[in-house]
């Protein structure tokens, strides 16, 4: 006690007190001017304490708030001594010394001094806390409405596949060898029917899986992939597309049976299906798809690469590339598809460890690389599967 008795020590101890304090402390006289502006402060308005001290606060209160808030301060006064936090009803919004505004947060409090009434403020800056509510909220915001757009496609889903399986396989029925004799242009009707049904049914289930990924409810099991079976799988399934389209499409020979990759099989044979029938529908008659495997990097990968000899993609859209639904001005070329199967591959690629690249030159072909760790002869001693 002895010590605060001394003036001198007792202001140097208050002067040390403010101007380490975290917080912005603004001390004002009864007329609202500065006289005290800590190193907060000066660090929150941009501006000196030699600069501030004696001017009027409003100087770092926008324009349009300043009445209003002188008259909140003489409101103040009058209710007598004692300290409240600064009301959140009100807009809380400081002004820097540049003009640019921010929301603070803070409490005023009042006390006789020498005969004088002054105020104290400690303010705080919440822009960043303000900025992080705003990105929860977002966040928020954006996983409902995924949320939503998975459960709405789920329910579409169903309700369109159940008259759309009935129209396939009555257009299936129809052209069964022991349906009474139709004519040659109702079998091509009845094929056009199938196939379109066929078709639309493939686009359902793109779209459904794209909205299970963007939810990360799409689960992958991985496993060790031997490479060969699941290239001659995908393959077997286009092979029909290759030969109405004209297009050779066939792997290198002496692919190895034991080569394995760390993958889905199920996933990773929609990915290759997914990709040779891009490169024979946008082949040309007569054209070419190669699928050959290599090693390649370090740490190892292993590349699965489907090279054609199609249309290309010009330079200037390589950046569309992976946005779904959109099919980089092919919506009129009479190909069909929805733009989604190369978005969805990569997708699922990315889930199953790997990376999915594209290279192309327009009207010289297409090449899509898929990398993936492969698996050694014991992938559990090896940690393929940790």
């Amino acid at each position: 006690m002895t010590a605060f008795a001394d003036g001198r020590f007792a202001s140097e101890l208050l002067r040390a007190v403010v101007g380490c304090a975290s917080d912005a402390i603004l001390v004002i006289d009864e007329a609202q001017h500065i006289l005290v502006f800590n190193h907060a402060a000066e660090r929150m308005f941009g501006c000196a304490a030699a600069e501030a001290i004696g001017q009027p606060l409003g100087r770092f209160l926008p324009a349009r708030l300043r009445e209003a808030h002188r008259g909140h301060v003489e409101d103040f006064t009058r209710e007598g001594a004692g300290t409240r936090a600064m009301r959140p009803a009100r807009e809380l919004v400081a002004c820097r010394a540049d003009g640019s505004e921010f929301p603070i947060e803070g409490s005023i409090s009042l006390a006789d001094v020498g005969g004088r009434r002054l105020m104290t403020a400690i303010v705080r800056d919440i822009s960043e806390r303000r900025a992080l509510e705003a990105a929860r909220l977002a966040s928020s915001a954006a996983v409902a409405a995924n949320e939503a757009r998975s459960r709405f496609l789920s329910r579409m889903s169903h309700e369109l596949r159940t008259p759309l399986n009935a129209i396939i396989g009555f257009a299936s029925l129809l052209r069964m060898e022991d349906t009474p004799a139709l004519a040659e242009h109702q079998i091509e009707y009845a094929k056009a029917i199938e196939m379109a049904g066929q078709h639309l049914n493939e686009m359902i289930g793109e779209m459904l899986d794209l909205a299970r990924s963007d939810l990360g409810a799409f689960d992958v099991t991985l496993a060790p992939v031997a490479i060969g079976p699941v290239i001659d799988d995908a393959l077997a399934l286009v092979a029909r597309l290759a030969r109405d389209h004209g297009v050779d499409c066939h792997a290198e020979t002496g692919i190895h049976g034991a080569t394995r990759v760390r993958a889905d099989r199920t996933r990773l044979l929609q990915v290759l299906a997914n990709l040779l029938t891009n490169a024979i529908k946008y082949n040309r008659p007569g054209g070419r798809v190669r699928v050959t495997v290599a090693g390649a990097g370090d740490p190892p990968r292993l590349d699965l690469v489907i090279a054609d000899t199609g249309i290309g993609i010009p330079a200037g859209r390589m950046g569309e590339l992976f946005e779904p639904f959109n099919r980089l001005g092919r919506e009129r070329s009479g190909i069909d598809g929805a733009g989604i199967g190369l978005a969805l591959s990569r997708k699922l690629v990315e889930m199953m460890g790997g990376a999915l690249t594209v290279e192309s030159e327009e009207g010289a072909g297409t090449t899509v690389t898929v990398g993936l760790d492969p698996c050694p002869a014991d992938p559990v001693a090896d940690g393929c599967l940790g």
